[in-house]
């Protein structure tokens, strides 16, 4: 009943999931959603091992990954989709025997667009910081709670004769 329960939640659940061998790297099992994200068929994922989703170039540190799982906490990892499409995705892994083999059960968050997202927002504060640095009139914001300055560019740091690190806070 376990193993049924399992099994459920394995196949039902919409977050990738599959099972690699920790021996062999190989895929053992793998869910719906894994196969409608990364495109390849039931079959050729489990014909597949851990190397043949990774760039190239980061094929070669995937044994110290493999061996200890706790360095995968907090990391990103770029997979490659059946169409070619390169994928930013956060694991989770649990060690489970798995049809007498010691395996590893994953679970793949792709953060593809969050992170995307996060390179847009990033890239468009610094253009509108850089702005209002250079901007040749005083700008600065205060705290509404406080009124402490918590922004002050060049301009006016010569307007009020003082470092900005003196005024802000």
């Amino acid at each position: 009943q376990r193993e049924a329960s399992f099994r459920l939640l394995f196949e039902s659940n919409p977050l990738p999931m599959w099972v690699w061998d920790r021996e062999t790297l190989g895929f053992l099992a793998v869910n719906d959603a894994a196969i409608a994200k990364y495109g390849y068929t039931k079959e050729q994922f489990l014909a597949m091992s851990l190397p043949d989703l990774r760039r190239r170039e980061s094929r070669t540190d995937l044994q110290q990954f493999t061996e200890n799982l706790e360095a995968l906490l907090g990391r990103t990892f770029w997979h490659t989709t059946a169409e070619g499409t390169e994928i930013e995705v956060e694991l989770h892994a649990h060690e489970l025997v798995y049809e007498g083999r010691h395996a590893t059960l994953v679970a793949i968050v792709d953060v593809t667009a969050r992170r995307r997202a996060e390179l847009e927002l990033r890239k468009t504060r610094e253009f509108l910081d850089s702005i209002i640095e250079n901007i040749p009139i005083a700008v600065f914001a205060k705290n509404a709670s406080d009124l402490s300055y918590v922004l002050l560019n060049r301009a006016g740091e010569d307007y009020f004769g003082m470092p900005r690190e003196q005024m802000l806070g």
